[in-house]
């Protein structure tokens, strides 16, 4: 005899009134419900794989927890026989599932097992989706035909779908949805900072005593300690997949909004779940790839200009099989995850409990695209950045245009002229005192290579000659015998905030935003630009009569040589438009 069809609260009311005892069979239901939120199959603790769906039916009344669903759990052993919503609001029949509760909450479980009787089919949501299955398993049950109770049923469920736009609520887990936006650094733990910086302070006994001025330094260096970040979900679309690493899996995803700009010396402790679990990965910065031709990689078509690839770090088990990711350009929602600071890159983080969930398009992915668009027509290429440090006043006509557009407009093979609102964030020479090098002729000129830093990425950009001289506000001479033309160098960079290597800036947070004009140079073509820009750099600091002598031996340290700028299908950018604003002005 088939077991009667029930709603998820009459189950639940029945299960709950069995005296304490009772067989296992009695708890069992079959139940037909509206899916929520299904999870791709995952390795549990044990030797199954998992996946957690949430269910409705509307039988919970005005009960705000049946509102936001019931949670079903299914175990397998074959990650292929598991359930998979083709959409969320996708109907679902579970046969002799069993009713538990766990920590107060309702749960129906179910195991794909053979000496298990339970089975599960999948239909499409939509009011005229065919009354067949397109997934089901279990046992022999699994493909029995729909009754007349369960058509009339499965055509209610499709009705209340419509009716109400049943697309993934997110119920109870709402508080703890987030945007890229939203993430930052958590607050200064100030016990833990105290405790931490006396007992680094502390003489000990096997050390020479320091001196006031070396404590002094030292307690400055120390970063603070801050409190764990929190644990949240997030909805957005994945952007790209790198594989390349065998121990851990990068998926790059994206909402439309940009990351906050944050110092690269800060280090944050690993979020916790439930106080327990730690939520960590590799330190390492991750490259959003552009291309999709390199083993290994995968990048939508349509890669958006705007907004931040945010990475997140999947650790692979080692000797199993690796789960399922989601397909690129997919929506997702990512569930239990924490965050995780590395040279100034957010990342996302998982562990045993988050889950990569498909998320509902429609409406959502309907206000990102033109949240997106609106963004695009009016330049807004950096959400967090405030009054430029400076200007350029020779290609106000250039539209503002994003790291990320620059370098896949590298990809082209073509040289261009680009105006960035970015953040300079590191400088090669790190020594101000050697931003001039000599030239044969006995004269002076400026050249330097500056990091740039936007939401959407990285470059490194060339300041030489006349440019970094406007730059700067110096005559190019020897630093190290010019006071005052030196302090004009360290004062220049200090308006732009660099920040040192270990975290340290002028604002105490991070780089200053800056209007700059670069120009691109590709292959043998830059050694040839390179060149000309040191010629035209040397010829105008003799024409100005610019200090000579012998200068430092280290002067122009770590600044690639033009043969090696012009590696085959290399790339170098250079500065040649970009002035101090005037302080207030």
């Amino acid at each position: 005899m088939p077991p009667q069809l029930e709603t998820l609260a009459q189950a639940v009311a029945r299960v709950r009134a069995l005296p304490p005892g009772a067989p296992d069979s009695s708890r069992s239901a079959t139940i037909f419900g509206i899916v929520l939120d299904c999870s791709l199959p995952r390795p549990s603790r044990g030797s199954d794989h998992v996946v957690n769906l949430r269910i409705v039916d509307g039988s919970g009344g005005d009960d705000p927890s049946a509102a936001a669903g019931v949670d079903v759990i299914v175990f397998s052993r074959d990650a292929a026989a598991m359930p998979q919503a083709a959409a969320p609001a996708d109907i679902i029949r579970l046969r002799n599932v069993m009713v538990q509760f766990w920590a107060g909450r309702t749960q129906l479980m179910g195991q794909l097992v053979s000496y298990r009787p339970f089975s599960y089919q999948l239909f499409s949501g939509a009011a005229d989706g065919p009354e067949l299955p397109y997934r089901l398993g279990g046992g022999r049950d699994a493909a029995c035909p729909l009754g007349p109770d369960d058509l009339a049923r499965l055509a209610e469920l499709r009705a209340l779908a419509a009716a109400q736009a049943l697309t993934g609520s997110e119920g109870p887990t709402a508080c703890y949805l987030r945007k890229v936006m939203d993430l930052g650094l958590p607050p200064v733990d100030e016990t833990a900072t105290a405790l931490t910086r006396q007992r680094l302070l502390r003489p000990q006994a096997h050390q020479p005593q320091i001196n006031q001025q070396q404590q002094q330094q030292q307690q400055q260096q120390q970063q603070c300690v801050r409190t764990a970040p929190e644990v949240l979900d997030m909805r957005c679309r994945v952007l790209a997949i790198d594989r390349r690493n065998p121990r851990e899996v990068v998926l790059f995803v994206w909402d439309s909004t940009d990351a906050r700009a944050l110092p690269r010396g800060v280090q944050l402790p690993p979020s916790r779940h439930r106080g327990r679990e730690e939520l960590r990965a590799s330190a390492r910065h991750c490259i959003l790839p552009l291309l999709t031709g390199e083993p290994g990689v995968e990048v939508v078509e349509d890669l958006p200009l705007l907004g931040t690839a945010l990475p997140v770090l999947l650790p692979q088990p080692s000797g199993q099989r690796p789960p399922p990711l989601p397909d690129v350009g997919s929506w997702v929602k990512l569930k239990v995850v924490g965050l995780q600071l590395h040279e100034g890159q957010l990342a996302l983080v998982t562990g045993a409990c988050s889950r990569i969930v498909p998320a509902a398009g429609g409406r959502h992915v309907e206000h990102v695209d033109a949240a997106a668009a609106t963004r695009l027509a009016r330049g807004d290429t950096a959400m967090f950045a405030t009054r430029p440090a400076t200007h350029c006043p020779r290609h106000r006509h250039l539209p503002l245009v994003t790291v990320r557009h620059v370098l896949q407009r590298r990809m082209d093979g073509r040289s261009g002229t680009f105006r960035l609102l970015a953040r300079m964030t590191r400088h090669l020479p790190c020594e101000p005192s050697s931003f001039c090098r000599p030239v044969p002729d006995g004269g002076w000129h400026v050249a330097a290579k500056l990091e740039l830093e936007d939401a959407t990425g990285r470059l490194d950009a060339l300041l030489l000659g006349a440019a970094g001289a406007e730059l700067l506000g110096i005559t190019p001479c020897d630093l190290g015998r010019s006071p005052d033309a030196l302090f004009r160098v360290e004062a220049a960079l200090a308006r732009l905030g660099y920040i040192a290597a270990d975290g340290a800036g002028p604002d105490g947070e991070g780089a200053a935003w800056m209007e700059v004009v670069i120009s691109s140079a590709y292959s043998s073509d830059a050694a040839a630009e390179v060149e000309a820009a040191e010629a035209a750099a040397a010829a105008a600091a003799a024409a100005a009569g610019a200090g000579t002598g012998c200068g430092t031996g280290g002067a122009g340290a770590g600044l690639p040589a033009a043969a090696a700028l012009a590696a085959p299908g290399g790339c170098v950018y250079f500065i040649h438009d970009t002035f101090l604003s005037v302080p207030g002005g």
